[in-house]
C-alpha cells in the first residue's frame, strides 16, 4: 500500500486517541492519484481483485489466536496465493515493535458495520510473521518444478511471481535467506523453481516454498540509444 505524495494529513502533533482514514480504489473509467486513467474493460478483473482483497483485509485480524492463525483461513481463502497475499499485507499494516504510540489497528470495509471489528496489534505481526515464513504442510501437494518469467518480486518480504503459458495466473513463490544474495537478478528473467507447493480448488499450483532457483533465460539486452 502507498500513501499518496499529494495527501497530507496536516498532523502538527500527536495526542492519545483515535485517528481516522478512510481509502477507496478507484473505478474502471475513474482517474488514480497518479492522474492515470483506469480503463473500462481492461482492467475491470483488476479491479475486483484488488476491491475483493481490499475487503478481505479486516477478516484476518479475528482469525488470529495466542497459538497462531486459525484453520479456518484456509476455508476462507482457498487460493493459496490470495490468501498469503492478504495476510501479508495485514502483516505489513500492523504495528511495529518500534511503532512509537501506535498500539491497535482497526480494519472495516462497507458491508461489515455490524460486525465489531478486532484490531492488528504487535502481538498480531509477530504471529503472523511465524505463518508466513513458509506454505502450510497441511496443505502441501508434494514437490515439483515450475517454469515461467519472473514479473514481480517483493525483496523485504522474499516473494516473487512467475507467470507462463501453463500458469496464466501466475504462481507466487517463497523463498528464504539462501537465495536472498542473487534475488534481485532474476526480474524479468525466466526460470525454473522446484520446492513443495500448495494449489487452488482447480489444481493447479499457486504457492510455492523455493528450494532451488535456476534461470534458464535472462531477459533481452535493450540498445542505448542515448
Amino acid at each position: 500500500m502507498r500513501w499518496p505524495t499529494h495527501l497530507d494529513p496536516h498532523l502538527s502533533g500527536l495526542a492519545y486517541g483515535s485517528l481516522v482514514v478512510g481509502m477507496r480504489v478507484p473505478r474502471p473509467g475513474e482517474v488514480d492519484s497518479q492522474g492515470q486513467l483506469v480503463l473500462e474493460g481492461v482492467t475491470d478483473g483488476l479491479y475486483a481483485a484488488v476491491r475483493d482483497a481490499v475487503r478481505s483485509l479486516p477478516i484476518i485480524p479475528r482469525l488470529i489466536q495466542v497459538e497462531g492463525v486459525s484453520d479456518e483461513v484456509y476455508s476462507l481463502f482457498p487460493d493459496p496465493a490470495v490468501r498469503d497475499t492478504v495476510m501479508l499485507a495485514a502483516h505489513k499494516l500492523a504495528p511495529t515493535k518500534s511503532s512509537k504510540g501506535i498500539t491497535d489497528l482497526f480494519l472495516s470495509c462497507p458491508g461489515e458495520e455490524k460486525i465489531a471489528p478486532l484490531p492488528l496489534t504487535k502481538k498480531s505481526r509477530e504471529i503472523l510473521s511465524q505463518t508466513l515464513v513458509q506454505p502450510s504442510s497441511k496443505r502441501s501437494c508434494g514437490t515439483d518444478s515450475f517454469e515461467g518469467v519472473v514479473r514481480e518480486i517483493d525483496l523485504d518480504a522474499l516473494r516473487f511471481e512467475i507467470r507462463g503459458a501453463r500458469y496464466q495466473r501466475g504462481i507466487r513463490c517463497i523463498y528464504d535467506d539462501r537465495h536472498k544474495g542473487h534475488a534481485g537478478e532474476i526480474l524479468n528473467c525466466t526460470v525454473r523453481v522446484s520446492g513443495s507447493y500448495e494449489a487452488s480448488a482447480d489444481e493447479q499450483p499457486r504457492l510455492v516454498a523455493v528450494e532451488t532457483i535456476e534461470i534458464l533465460k535472462r531477459p533481452d539486452q535493450q540498445m542505448d540509444l542515448l
